[in-house]
């Protein structure tokens, strides 16, 4: 959400708050009336991203739900546990999906037929006005408390890492470490003895492929959806979303059923992995790039296309470095 919210909070024009404020606005009503209504687009892609993925996280629910069962987990163990109802876990899913729906229609209601242009071919050097005191002091408690509490926990981790056996024996060892990164030498050169090194290797190897994947096809999914007219776009719009609406341990065991027989047999490969993680992930970019899109003037596209330049050029010449925080997103 904060990723999809930055690009959206940078794009709102400075000149328009100042206008406001000559207007005789103060900073609550410019606040309310003008900044705020500027980025609904990036409110509604995050709360439509975030409510999503608190109804398809599997990872959380399964390890810190105890007794509290959730869809993601039911239809997890409705596949892959000693029941195995696969009648039970698609009708569990298409519950998920109606939510899914229902949230995708209500950020839609929400943002309307309005446009939200912010970003145009005038030079825009204007600064930001400060935010209501009560409104910055409250954002800043907010933002002190979670910093805390997501200190707290990294300081955990990495202190648990030097610990011989968490809640039994904290003295201080570098012996995991030893076990998991060890690095040795022989006549070939560096020999990576650690037993997670080939793990870490494949990792960073899979993410390194899919990343700039899907980020592309993320981005250039949002042109078409922004930028483009064609039949079925709501609907196509809605499609992208639900690779993200079913839990990630489901669609991994939906992509072993699929592609474990001729003639795409992919189960076992790498390209698995990679097709997963694309069309798992790809639905943040297109958010993302959904919500910077709409900030940009359609005359900025126009006014390139009529000096000669093709939608290709277009697209990376004019829309694309206007998207850079879309792209860190994606």
């Amino acid at each position: 959400a904060f990723l999809v919210m930055i690009g959206v909070v940078e794009g709102v024009s400075p000149s328009m708050e100042e206008a406001a404020q000559s207007l005789r606005a103060n900073r609550w009503q410019t606040f309310i009336t003008v900044s705020l209504p500027l980025m609904r687009p990036g409110l509604a892609n995050a709360f439509l991203l975030g409510f999503i993925e608190s109804m398809a996280d599997f990872g959380n629910p399964l390890v810190l739900g105890g007794n509290f069962d959730v869809l993601s987990t039911e239809i997890f163990f409705a596949i892959v546990g000693a029941q195995y109802d696969q009648a039970q876990a698609a009708i569990l899913a298409l519950v998920l999906l109606f939510f899914t729906l229902g949230a995708f229609y209500a950020q839609r209601f929400w943002l309307g037929k309005k446009s939200y242009t912010t970003v145009s071919g005038k030079g825009d050097a204007g600064v930001h006005p400060h935010l209501p005191a009560a409104l910055r002091n409250l954002v800043f408690a907010v933002a002190a408390v979670w910093t805390v509490f997501t200190v707290l926990i990294y300081v955990t981790i990495f202190y648990g890492s030097f610990v011989k056996l968490w809640g039994v024996d904290f003295s201080l060892t570098f012996e995991h470490y030893v076990t998991a990164f060890s690095i040795g030498w022989n006549e070939f050169g560096i020999h990576w003895r650690g037993s997670a090194w080939s793990s870490f290797w494949t990792t960073m190897e899979i993410a390194l492929i899919s990343a700039p994947l899907t980020a592309a096809i993320g981005l250039l999914t949002a042109y078409l959806l922004v930028r483009q007219d064609f039949a079925g776009k709501d609907t196509f719009e809605f499609a992208t979303m639900l690779s993200f609406a079913i839990p990630g341990t489901v669609i991994g065991v939906s992509y072993v059923i699929a592609f474990n027989v001729p003639p795409i047999e992919l189960t076992g490969t790498g390209i698995i992995l990679v097709l997963s993680f694309i069309f798992r992930n790809m639905p943040v970019g297109v958010r993302a790039g959904v919500a910077s899109m709409s900030q940009i003037d359609r005359s900025l596209d126009e006014s390139s296309l009529t000096l000669g330049a093709n939608s290709w050029q277009t697209f990376r010449k004019v829309v694309l470095p206007l998207l850079r925080p879309a792209i860190l997103a994606a």
